[in-house]
């Protein structure tokens, strides 16, 4: 059985990058007891990348499915002592889904998405109409 200090330090596979673009840059997990944020130095764990299902048989059977990033960790809350776990699925739209770790019902959360940079058109505008 594998002990938890042999797993690798969940910080160390940021960030998660999908082919369609969307980065991961960090995750912060909490304490299932006391919810408390848990620092990356006590959360260890493993990432496995799914690629995504879209081929013509997908489409077919309507089973496609974006990219997706695997997450199953362990975080260790000093003041607690206790260890929770942690599987989320961390997909290409920015969202996560997974067990929230107090309720135990699955749930999804929406990640950060960043303003789109300004393309070169919207700076002419904006040169434009700030004289």
């Amino acid at each position: 059985m594998n002990r938890v200090t042999d797993m690798p330090l969940l910080v160390e596979s940021f960030p998660l990058v999908h082919p369609e673009g969307m980065r991961w840059m960090q995750l912060s997990v909490e304490c299932a007891r006391c919810s408390h944020e848990i620092p990356n130095s006590h959360v260890r764990g493993r990432v496995t990348f799914i690629p995504a299902r879209k081929g013509f048989w997908a489409r077919l059977t309507r089973k496609t499915r974006p990219s997706t990033f695997a997450l199953n960790a362990l975080g260790l809350c000093e003041p607690c002592r206790l260890l929770t776990p942690f599987r989320y699925q961390l997909h290409s739209d920015s969202t996560m889904t997974g067990e929230h770790p107090v309720t135990g019902k699955e749930e999804t959360w929406k990640g950060y998405t960043p303003e789109p940079s300004p393309t070169a058109w919207d700076r002419v505008q904006k040169d434009s109409f700030d004289d």
